[in-house]
């Protein structure tokens, strides 16, 4: 099951569920679902979180055999069990009585559970999630700024729950534009990365300038560079390589997306134009963990040489 699904499927619950993925934001709202779609009342009594460190297996049957109080179910949390541990799970879940069992990132196989998918979203579900967001908060949309959320986001699900509540209260009643998405959302790695790229793919040189200067004032530049390593990687493979978009989004950790997105730009700027920056951003990297350059001259070094590139 996605984790998009779980709100839904709670209207018949299942005995036991086992929360999985990469993406810790989206378990512990995983685990948060849960609990309110299944406890109403008496939380103290009828939501446990078991402390793994100081509770013993044994101890176990005595934790899922309590039935609940005063409420239709009660939830008990085990957070990343171990095989033995899970195995002593295993051992009490047949004939428990209103008592649904989670384990968090469990070490094995929890038998008989729901496996809810945690891992970061995929740029589908990622519109799902925000198309509903932004639904239930009433707010209206111009097309070109939902997309730049998204591209901007980078399917980070922290950051948008914590940059979408400014932004709608921000814009209230009016249309929410890119620039109130400018405004709002704090200017985090990925921000710079994604507007850099893209004026590298653009070459927009006013624009990367810009976006360079706003760098030096408040962002480790050293981070930045590093970060935009994965974005000259992957130009850089959609430049030399023949594979399918799936397969290149497999090798590089990337949406398939991406991919497309990637050999548009470099059908646009042609190959040479992206094996050159790859070639010069190594170079420079290498330069920065020797000591030869600091970051921030490695950066404009990388841009000033944009337009030696043909």
């Amino acid at each position: 099951m996605k984790f998009l699904q779980l709100k839904q499927s709670l209207s018949t619950p299942k005995l036991a569920y086992s929360i999985t993925g990469d993406d810790e934001f989206l378990v512990s709202q995983a685990v948060r679902i849960i609990k309110e779609g299944l406890v109403s009342c008496f939380d103290e009594f009828n939501f446990v979180k078991v402390d793994m460190d100081n509770t013993k297996t044994q101890d176990y049957a005595n934790i899922l055999n309590t039935m609940a109080f005063g409420d239709s179910f009660r939830v008990v949390v085990f957070y990343y069990p171990n095989a033995e541990q899970v195995k002593s799970i295993n051992a009490q879940l047949s004939g428990l009585d209103r008592v649904v069992v989670v384990c968090v990132q469990p070490a094995t196989k929890v038998d008989g559970a729901e496996i809810v998918d945690c891992n970061h979203l995929d740029r589908a579900d990622l519109i799902k999630w925000l198309n509903n967001y932004l639904a239930k908060a009433n707010a209206k949309i111009e097309k070109g700024a939902f997309d730049y959320i998204i591209d901007l986001s980078g399917g980070d699900m922290a950051y948008l729950n914590s940059e979408l509540p400014k932004l709608t209260a921000y814009c209230g009643d009016k249309t929410i534009s890119a620039s109130d998405v400018d405004l709002t959302f704090t200017k985090n790695k990925n921000y710079f990365v994604y507007h850099l790229s893209n004026a590298i793919d653009l070459r927009d040189k006013k624009a990367q300038f810009e976006i360079l200067n706003t760098l030096t004032l408040s962002q480790n530049m050293g981070e930045i560079f590093m970060f935009l390593g994965g974005y000259f990687r992957r130009m850089f493979y959609c430049s030399i390589s023949k594979s399918s978009d799936d397969e290149l989004a497999n090798i590089l950790k990337v949406k398939p997306y991406a991919i497309s997105k990637a050999k548009q730009c470099v059908t646009k700027n042609k190959p040479k134009y992206y094996i050159d920056l790859y070639n010069k951003y190594i170079k420079l990297d290498y330069s920065i963990k020797s000591g030869d350059i600091t970051p921030q001259n490695a950066m404009y070094e990388l841009l000033l040489g944009i337009d030696a590139v043909k």
